[in-house]
């Protein structure tokens, strides 16, 4: 499978998923994986390898 290498700082993203409503994102950073326990607003982490499966 290939790769793709992004460095983007993590409170960046989180303002951009909050800001646009965002109830999804994808990555491969165990650190998102809070985001699975905090129950409003409702984010859901996908992992990468689950969504290249998807495509």
């Amino acid at each position: 499978m290939p790769t793709l290498k992004v460095v983007l700082d993590t409170n960046v993203i989180l303002r951009s998923i909050s800001r646009r409503s965002a109830f999804s994102v994808i990555v491969d950073d165990k650190h998102f994986n809070i985001l699975k326990s905090i129950e409003f607003p409702a984010i859901n982490v996908i992992k990468l390898e689950d969504f290249v499966k998807l495509l």
